[in-house]
């Protein structure tokens, strides 16, 4: 089947598609009625075929888009571990491509009974407005700006896309993918001693005050109770960071009640 050469944007208006980018892609079946493509692809290049669809409401008072506004400083942190010694970000961006992005497997692939190999072909056009061009980051756009942003040639990326023409579907896995419950901090603190390698700022600076705090729990006698490490950065956030002459007694970090 011949690919369109034309697609009506979001205003309205008939546009042409005169170049494609061709990326290796897994295609991945779910259920009946939908389809996944996982790929990777230079970060940098994401901005030549997605856009952020930012909420906003019309003259009608009907609401348009689903992204919030960048937020610089999470972006400037993330920015900043990219361009560290040996950044990693295993976690995939999502895109929603409307129907111009088409999918073909590669005949010479065995066949599989939800997945397959084969091209994703995206097309281009460097005079398209933001409306114009085919896909819209679902989840990511920080991690997308800060890449766009940061002082490296190139970083790689995985991307999971959908293909859909229905703004309310993308809207639907924007709140799915948004509305997951985050990480207590209690864990993370008690995580943060075991962890190597470089974290974005907001981390780093408390790897060494969460390893502080972890040997005054080993050193409580007896064993500390639950919740003990939790009294520790509670000491930590009234009285500043430990070190060796400024360090919580085994009381600080002691349930209370009787010894």
């Amino acid at each position: 089947m011949k690919p369109p050469t034309t697609h009506t944007n979001q205003k309205g208006t008939v546009v042409p598609d005169r170049d494609h980018l061709r990326v290796p892609a897994l295609e991945i079946r779910q259920g009946l009625n939908r389809t996944l493509y996982s790929f990777a692809i230079d970060g940098k290049q994401l901005p030549r075929f997605a856009a952020i669809s930012r909420i906003h409401r019309d003259d009608t008072a009907q609401i348009h888009g689903y992204q919030r506004p960048e937020v610089l400083s999470h972006i400037a942190a993330i920015r900043r571990y990219l361009e560290s010694e040996d950044p990693m970000i295993p976690n995939a961006l999502v895109v929603a491509f409307d129907s111009r992005v088409r999918f073909e497997p590669d005949p010479t692939a065995p066949a599989d009974g939800y997945a397959g190999p084969g091209t994703l072909i995206i097309p281009l056009d460097g005079d398209w407005s933001e409306l114009d061009k085919p896909g819209w980051i679902v989840d990511g756009q920080q991690r997308c700006a800060a890449i766009r942003d940061a002082q490296v040639d190139q970083f790689p990326i995985c991307v999971t896309a959908f293909i859909t023409d229905s703004d309310a579907d993308q809207r639907s896995q924007f709140i799915l993918v948004n509305s997951t419950k985050p990480l207590p901090k209690g864990l993370i603190h008690e995580l943060l001693p075991a962890t190597t390698g470089t974290l974005p700022t907001q981390l780093q600076v408390r790897r060494f005050p969460a390893h502080l705090l972890d040997q005054c729990t080993a050193f409580v006698t007896p064993p500390p109770a639950r919740g003990t490490q939790r009294r520790c950065w509670r000491w930590y956030r009234r009285s500043g960071p430990p070190s060796v002459t400024h360090f919580p007694t085994p009381g600080a970090c002691r349930p209370a009640g009787p010894a």
